[in-house]
């Protein structure tokens, strides 16, 4: 039953994390696009797509894992996209850059990318956790497989 319990605040707090982060760059896509150009990673016409399809991403994501429908597909995406977070976090520590993660909207500090990475790490075990259990408790899944 504990563990149960840690599971469901593992897919909670992922969720919360992953919604928040989408809703806060959908007003501000510009801005987001800046900061993805910012890190120098992806060819330009990679840009504006990847600008426009991250936060809605993150946002069903987020919804999906809080009311735990399609877990296993939404963590393996998750664990996808926060990969793909760390390692760009990653490059910019290597390349000895100080910049703004722009995970959580603009003008909003996080901490220095160590840190940010750190907190992607987390999430990521957060992710892994909850993509290999077989039985999600407390969740959407959990129900309609009761039911079927």
């Amino acid at each position: 039953m504990f563990f149960s319990l840690i599971q469901v605040m593992m897919r909670l707090i992922l969720g919360g994390v992953f919604l928040w982060a989408g809703i806060v760059k959908i007003p501000n896509i510009e801005l987001f696009s800046y900061t993805v150009r910012a890190y120098n990673l992806l060819p330009e016409f990679m840009i504006l797509p990847v600008t426009i399809l991250v936060p809605w991403l993150e946002c069903v994501i987020g919804l999906c894992l809080i009311v735990g429908f399609w877990t296993h597909a939404s963590t393996l995406i998750a664990s996808g996209l926060l990969i793909a977070f760390a390692s760009a976090l990653g490059t910019k520590i290597y390349q000895g850059v100080n910049m703004s993660c722009g995970c959580f909207g603009f003008g909003t500090e996080r901490g220095s990318l160590e840190w940010v990475l750190l907190q992607d790490v987390l999430l990521f075990s957060f992710a892994l956790v909850l993509f290999w259990k077989q039985k999600i408790p407390f969740s959407l899944d959990g129900y309609l497989n009761v039911r079927n």
